[in-house]
């Protein structure tokens, strides 16, 4: 059959390889069958729940940062919150202090109307009392100036007087 040591060398080498294969066959097949046969069902079980878990605290990390997040956030809003109050606490005693201020400017301005009232009212009774002043003063001139005239007329006659006594004497002498 064959003669050749080399056509024989391969023979063996392509007979050892199918045999190989077909071991190799043998085990796959055999090997599936050990799985199949070892293989619990629970483990599928387990690498779902597995992958929940994982899935599970992907989702707790990302809810712890949210909630970190929102406790920040919280904690900012607190504190702004407070800044507000106290501000607004501050704007109260300046509002009080600022009616206190108008209500006492609001008095202070009636007294001041009050006062100029009675200073506008003493003013027109002084002018009043100045111009009955003024009349009295002008009645009393017209009336010194009417007793000087009435002086300087009777002494103007009495002089008069003087010179016609005078003067007829010296009339009568004449004629």
């Amino acid at each position: 059959m064959l003669s050749d040591p080399l056509q024989q060398y391969l023979m063996i080498g392509v007979a050892a390889f199918v045999a190989g294969y077909l071991v190799a066959m043998l085990g796959r097949v055999v090997s599936n069958r050990a799985k199949k046969e070892r293989e619990d069902p629970r483990d599928h079980r387990i690498r779902a729940l597995e992958a929940d878990l994982r899935l599970a605290e992907r989702q707790a990390s990302e809810y712890d940062t949210q909630t970190s997040n929102a406790q920040t956030h919280q904690e900012e809003a607190l504190a702004k919150m407070t800044e507000l109050q106290a501000a607004l606490v501050e704007a109260d005693a300046e509002l009080q202090k600022l009616k206190q201020d108008l209500k006492t400017s609001c008095e202070k301005t009636v007294e001041l109307r009050q006062e100029l009232t009675d200073r506008a009212e003493q003013t027109i009774r002084g002018r009043a009392q100045l111009d009955d002043l003024k009349t009295e003063l002008e009645v009393a001139k017209a009336g010194t100036d009417a007793v000087v005239d009435e002086i300087n007329r009777l002494n103007q006659e009495s002089e008069d007087r003087s010179e016609k006594v005078k003067r007829p004497k010296k009339l009568v002498t004449d004629k």
